[in-house]
């Protein structure tokens, strides 16, 4: 029976544990919020909780004195990538929705836990055969990181274009909660990249040498420490940077002020109109709420304040809500024909494809190219009803197409 023995890294990890164990009790104990994004991501810290614990046990010699437990533990590695994108999925607006498709995300998980059981289970004498032929364990531990190197990276990847896609939809709020719960985000997949970077070592380091080095190997779980510490540092600074989600007030269809707002509010509510008109402010692809609160002569804070009360909508909201009409009115226009939708969109203030043909469907139920068609056909729409059900038809399978050129 192989000796215990504690090092530094016990500590470091069995201290990082304590601390996420900590942040869990926290979250399942927390009330408020969307308890989706909760439970997705007190699951992750719970996950890693175990992971910690499971490599302190490694460390000190444990594993060898309860395999079953260490490999039952190891599932957990394959858990981390699905729960930190369920997480950020969850946390992300209008993103919340699971497709039955969604329960792929398990199937690596199901694999493992298929060949943990064969492992556990297998005969004696296989066990003691494999173990004894070194070249056979390099090349299980090879395919079991490259695969969970493989998935780490993948959902990686994923999860960055999930937030990089939000973030050109919303980076002109540079002020406010929005650019706060950015900011927390992106911290999170920075060391969620680390982690897949020590991961890529381990692995390169596995296939070119065919040795396993332990001693990196440190530096995988080390990253989860500070993944777990991270996330206790947003949660103690400020709790929203976590949870809940960002939630986002209904868009209305015109820019016009609320009837019971101050006096004051309602003056800068018909100032940011008019200067909404007469300027175009929403052209500027990088506008953001300070730039448009120095051109009114007024603070960010009050700003905000009008988008708020007067308005019922946000920044974001207000500034595409121009940017679309632009758009419908150029896209109206057959002096416009020789410019392609996408050319028209950067034109009117839009800075991405994807950007644009979500908020234009969103507030038109149309894609661009759709409403070009109606529009024209609005316009020298003739009195044959053959004429005109035939344009409607055409407008239907336009509408109906999920990609505009």
């Amino acid at each position: 029976m192989e000796p215990i023995a504690f090092n530094l890294w016990t500590f470091v990890l069995l201290a990082a544990a304590l601390h996420g164990t900590g942040l869990f009790v926290l979250l399942i104990r927390r009330t408020r919020g969307e308890r989706r994004t909760q439970i997705a991501l007190a699951a992750l810290v719970l996950v890693i909780v175990l992971l910690l614990v499971d490599y302190s046990l490694m460390i000190g010699g444990f594993d060898g004195r309860w395999p079953v437990l260490g490999q039952s533990l190891d599932l957990c590695w394959y858990l981390v990538g699905p729960l930190f994108y369920g997480y950020i999925r969850f946390f992300l607006p209008g993103r919340s929705r699971w497709a039955p498709e969604d329960a792929l995300h398990l199937l690596p998980v199901l694999l493992v836990l298929i060949g943990t059981a064969s492992a556990l289970f297998a005969p004696e004498e296989v066990r003691r055969a494999i173990a004894s032929v070194p070249a056979a364990t390099t090349r299980i531990f090879a395919l079991y990181f490259s695969l969970l190197f493989l998935q780490s990276l993948a959902y990686a990847y994923i999860t960055t274009a999930l937030v990089r896609e939000y973030a050109q939809g919303y980076r002109q709020e540079a002020a406010g909660a929005t650019a706060v719960h950015l900011e927390g985000l992106q911290r999170l997949l920075l060391v969620f990249w680390v982690y897949t970077g020590m991961m890529a070592i381990n692995v390169g380091l596995l296939l070119f040498t065919g040795d396993y080095w332990l001693e990196l190997d440190y530096l995988v779980p080390l990253t989860l420490a500070g993944l777990v510490y991270v996330l206790g540092y947003l949660h103690l600074r400020s709790p929203e940077w976590l949870l809940p989600p960002l939630t986002l007030p209904p868009a209305s269809a015109a820019l016009s002020p609320s009837t019971e707002t101050s006096p004051e509010v309602h003056r800068h509510a018909e100032r940011l109109q008019a200067l909404m008109e007469d300027e175009h402010p929403y052209l500027n692809p990088d506008l953001r709420l300070t730039d448009l609160a120095d051109q009114l002569g007024i603070s960010d804070r009050t700003l905000s304040q009008v988008f708020r009360e007067a308005l019922s909508e946000n920044f974001y909201d207000v500034v595409n809500g121009h940017r679309v009409e632009a758009v419908k009115r150029r896209l109206a226009d057959p002096s416009q024909d020789h410019l392609t939708v996408l050319g028209i969109a950067l034109e009117s203030g839009f800075s991405s494809k994807a950007s644009f043909n979500r908020v234009f469907k969103q507030k038109t139920a149309m894609t661009p190219s759709a409403y070009r068609t109606s529009a024209r056909q609005a316009a020298h729409l003739p009195e044959d009803p053959a004429f005109t059900s035939a344009v409607t038809n055409s407008i239907q399978h336009e509408h109906a197409k999920e990609n505009w050129q």
